[in-house]
């Protein structure tokens, strides 16, 4: 990320979408202006996606995105972080996505990082599950874990990575439930 992006953004909102970014791999984010985006937006051009970060924790952009995208043709992804995701405040993501028939919401997801390392955002109930990874955002049916105990451990290790990301301590990891292992 560009020097004068994490010194006009705040500390979690950088470290959020620093965290976020780094699932998309090499590309040149930009502050994106004149928006009714938050403030904290990133046009990722190569990805044709637009990152945002709020501390506002209502719902408050779902129209916003769904007609940003409509009129860009682009996604969006918002992380809505509170003002302390390292002490306790939830981060969620509402995601707005093009489809053939418009934009398409999904929001109050979660973070989950998959054991293989990949970046995925899961909704509140089973329904579309997206993948951040170098294609830009993927939907899929098929959620990203196998058994319940393994969604609880990737919720678990992205909540560990982005406090980690945001104190700049070192991501602690939950000892494996696994035999053997």
């Amino acid at each position: 990320m560009h020097m004068l992006t994490t010194t006009v953004l705040p500390t979690a909102s950088a470290a959020l979408l620093k965290f976020t970014l780094s699932a998309l791999g090499p590309d040149q984010p930009r502050l994106l202006r004149n928006s009714d985006l938050p403030g904290c937006a990133l046009e990722c051009l190569e990805h044709n996606l637009v990152l945002a970060a709020t501390t506002i924790m209502d719902p408050l952009f779902n129209d916003t995105l769904v007609r940003f995208t409509a009129a860009t043709k682009r996604d969006v992804l918002l992380i809505r972080h509170g003002f302390h995701p390292d002490a306790g405040d939830a981060v969620r993501v509402d995601v707005a996505v093009r489809t053939i028939a418009g934009p398409l919401l999904i929001d109050d997801m979660r973070f989950f990082r998959h054991a293989d390392g990949g970046l995925h955002l899961l909704p509140a109930k089973p329904d579309l599950f997206v993948e951040v990874g170098v294609c830009g955002l993927d939907l899929s049916m098929l959620p990203p874990w196998d058994r319940w105990n393994d969604r609880g451990r990737g919720i678990e290790r992205a909540a560990a990575e982005i406090c980690a990301a945001i104190t700049g301590r070192s991501a602690w990891t939950a000892p494996s439930l696994e035999r053997g292992a």
